[in-house]
């Protein structure tokens, strides 16, 4: 039986049963998700801390600002946009077989603007 067991020190990360393809499979996939939560990851810590700024700088006043509702619209917002930032990333990654018919990770490179003011 093929088996594949990706093994990072302590823990089990992944099991595929019969197919090596496994891992490069669910990588193209795997990679922009875990950026997309890393970048969402780092705006929540921020907005929490712009949050407990808020209330020792304002006080009592700070919790007509800081409500529950403001909270999870925050959230909305900072998830939305941690998609909508990374989602050219999604499609940058694609999975090809080569003349071998073995797997290749293919890259495809992101054209990005770039100004140079004088």
């Amino acid at each position: 039986m093929n088996t594949m067991i990706l093994y990072n020190g302590k823990k089990t990360l992944m099991i595929c049963f019969k197919s090596p393809f496994c891992f490069f499979r669910f990588f193209p996939y795997v990679i922009p998700l875990m950026n997309t939560l890393q970048l969402c990851s780092i705006y929540y810590t921020v907005a929490v801390s712009f949050d407990r700024f808020l209330y020792l700088s304002y006080g009592l006043h700070a919790e007509t600002i800081c409500t529950v509702r403001n909270s999870l619209r925050v959230i909305g917002l900072i998830t939305i946009f941690s998609i909508l930032f990374i989602l050219p990333h999604w499609f940058k990654h694609r999975i090809e077989l080569n003349e071998n018919n073995r797997v290749q990770l293919k890259r495809k490179t992101i054209k990005t603007n770039v100004f140079i003011f004088d």
